[in-house]
């Protein structure tokens, strides 16, 4: 009886002291900055502006406005690449074909958007802040 009280006694002062030397865990970090980013890069028929929204690991939502992009070509970039983006989650992706200069736009202003939101200084583009979401 005295062993079996000295091994339960032994047993929970060892799962006291583990439980101790477990400490605080650091609450995760994400990738972004949570907010709304935009920014602008030339298409093939005027600026073409890209605004991104992020929570702390993942694109939330794009929008793209290219109004002077060619209708049929540049505009199906315009129209079928936010949801590709999305997918993606603001990694690689593939341009809409027929668009090379829309597309190219368009991934250089997501690139842009993407850097602003990680923190990191963005090489072109016009860039535009709003925080939170």
């Amino acid at each position: 009886m005295k062993k079996r009280v000295l091994a339960m006694f032994l047993a929970s002062a060892l799962c006291l002291g583990l439980a101790a030397c477990q400490g605080e865990k650091e609450p995760e970090t994400g990738i972004y900055t949570a907010g709304t980013y935009e920014a602008s890069a030339q298409g093939y028929g005027g600026a073409v502006k890209v605004t991104m929204t992020f929570d702390a690991n993942n694109v939330t939502d794009v929008k793209i406005e290219g109004a002077d992009e060619t209708a049929g070509i540049g505009s199906k970039a315009v129209e079928n690449l936010p949801e590709v983006i999305k997918k993606a989650n603001g990694g690689e992706f593939d341009g809409e074909s027929g668009a090379t200069i829309t597309s190219g736009a368009i991934k250089e202003a997501v690139a842009a958007c993407i850097a602003k939101a990680k923190g990191e200084a963005a090489e072109g583009g016009e860039l535009s802040y709003t925080a939170g979401t």
